[in-house]
């Protein structure tokens, strides 16, 4: 079976250095210089360089004082897998109470949902809202109604 090459100038990757030159196939290249263009790759490959940026979503879990085992696990699924991963293991009872077996503590996920919940009290504080102004904005936005003195103990902390 033989198959019949075209000459048709086609590039399937972007034209970053230029048009493409029909310099042949194989051994029947044109002669000339090589382009110095490399393979459309940035000069920097390196496994140094393949590290994603750090959330800073990961600091508020570093604040509540999740355990440095279950901050890895966090690190390596990523935090929303994270997120969903922790409030499906704190909803189920069965593993609360280990039975013996060797699991970092980890606190139920409530405990992540009442640290966000206090950092938009304490923000909405830090604009001016009165109390008052600041447990309404709770119990719309956030469809938890809270105490109007709870909200000020938080709003103190700050």
């Amino acid at each position: 079976m033989r198959e019949k090459r075209t000459t048709a100038r086609e590039v399937a990757q972007g034209d970053l250095f230029g048009p493409a030159v029909d310099a042949g196939v194989g051994a029947r290249q044109a002669p000339g210089p090589s382009p110095g263009a490399g393979g459309e790759y940035l000069d920097m490959c390196g496994t140094q360089n393949f590290c994603p940026p750090s959330d800073p979503r990961f600091e508020d879990l570093r604040r509540i004082g999740l355990p440095r085992a279950w901050l890895m696990v966090a690190e390596t699924v990523g935090f929303d897998a994270w997120l969903e991963v922790w409030r499906r293991l704190s909803a189920d009872e069965s593993l609360l109470h280990d039975g013996g077996q060797r699991m970092p503590k980890l606190r139920r996920y409530d405990a992540y949902l009442r640290f966000q919940r206090n950092r938009y009290i304490e923000a909405l504080a830090d604009r001016g809202m009165g109390v008052a102004q600041v447990a309404r904005a709770v119990a719309r936005n956030l469809r938890e109604p809270l105490d109007e003195k709870h909200v000020a103990k938080i709003m103190r902390r700050r």
